[in-house]
C-alpha cells in the first residue's frame, strides 16, 4: 500500500509517478491528503495496454520502483534502473539469494526475509534511494 511506502514516497527532492494499473485514485488522494505529497498520475495513459506510452514515461524517470509485475520487466528490458520488491518466495526467474538479476544488469532486487512482512524490504529500499545508491 502507499501507506507502507510512505517513508520512501515522502523523500524530499523526489517526485513519484503512478504506474500501477487499476483504479488507485482514492488511495492516491488519501495519501496526498495525509502527507501533502502528490503521486503524479498521467490521466490519459492507459496503464493496462499502452506499452509504448508507458515505456516513454519510464524512459523519462531516473529509476523505477516496483513489485514483480510487467512494469518491472518492461522497465528492465529497456535498460532503466529498476528496483524490485520481491516476496519471500518469488517466481523462479529471480533465483534466490541474489540482489541482482541474471536477466537484467540494471536491476536491484530487494527481498522479504519473512513471508508477508514488507517493512525490512521498504527500509532497505529507503536507504538505497535516500543515500543515492540507486
Amino acid at each position: 500500500s502507499l501507506e507502507q511506502l510512505s517513508t520512501i514516497l515522502n523523500l524530499e527532492n523526489f517526485e513519484f509517478i503512478n504506474l500501477q494499473y487499476g483504479d488507485v485514485s482514492v488511495e492516491r488522494q488519501l495519501f496526498t491528503e495525509k502527507y501533502g505529497k502528490e503521486i503524479i498520475s498521467i490521466d490519459n495513459l492507459d496503464l493496462m495496454d499502452d506499452f509504448e506510452g508507458i515505456a516513454a514515461v519510464i524512459s523519462c524517470c531516473d529509476f523505477i520502483l516496483t513489485i514483480d509485475n510487467w512494469i518491472a520487466h518492461l522497465s528492465s528490458s529497456i535498460g532503466k534502473k529498476t528496483l524490485i520488491l520481491l516476496p519471500k518466495y518469488p517466481f523462479w526467474y529471480w533465483l534466490t539469494n541474489r540482489s541482482d538479476s541474471v536477466w537484467y544488469s540494471n536491476v536491484k532486487l530487494f527481498r522479504q526475509t519473512k513471508n508477508g512482512i514488507w517493512q525490512d524490504v521498504i527500509d532497505k529500499v529507503y536507504n538505497c534511494i535516500n543515500y543515492n545508491n540507486t
